[in-house]
């Protein structure tokens, strides 16, 4: 059996994957030069009703297991999943307004970096800790998501 069988790397891996195929999907066309308002709305609509609820489902996994990573990695996550949310908010704010296309552009960058921050750092030190202490509740809600996202 491959160790890694026992931790919530996997899953968070899985995770991740889905949610960088839906960003690349979606928001960043929405970046791409010809796009218009309607195409930053349908980005928006993204975030609003899959990305960020994810990752706040996610968020509440990390915190339930933080205590047995080092200090300075949690408070490596705290901050990202802060930045997370305070990006994803603007981002829906620009999103809903027809004449900020390169603010949305530059805001989208910036979610996209601190993703890829969050991803690299929970799988670090959250995803190898064993899976048995997670809560369920939560590892099954993050498996559904991406499970039922990937079908459709």
């Amino acid at each position: 059996m491959n160790p890694d069988d026992m931790t919530v790397r996997p899953m968070l891996v899985h995770w991740h994957q889905h949610l960088r195929c839906e960003f690349d999907r979606v928001l960043l066309a929405a970046c791409e030069p010809g796009a218009g308002v309607w195409d930053r709305w349908g980005a928006v609509q993204l975030l609003d009703r899959e990305l960020r609820p994810g990752l706040r489902v996610e968020r509440d996994l990390v915190d339930s297991m933080i205590d047995a990573v080092p200090r300075v990695d949690a408070e490596q996550l705290w901050t990202l999943g802060e930045l997370l949310e305070l990006f994803g908010g603007r981002l829906c704010e620009l999103g809903r307004t027809g004449q900020r296309a390169a603010e949305f552009t530059h805001t989208a960058e910036k979610y996209r970096l601190a993703f890829e921050y969050w991803c690299r750092a929970v799988e670090g030190s959250v995803g190898r800790l064993e899976r048995d202490p997670a809560p369920g509740t939560l590892v099954d809600r993050l498996e559904e998501m991406a499970g039922r996202e990937a079908a459709v």
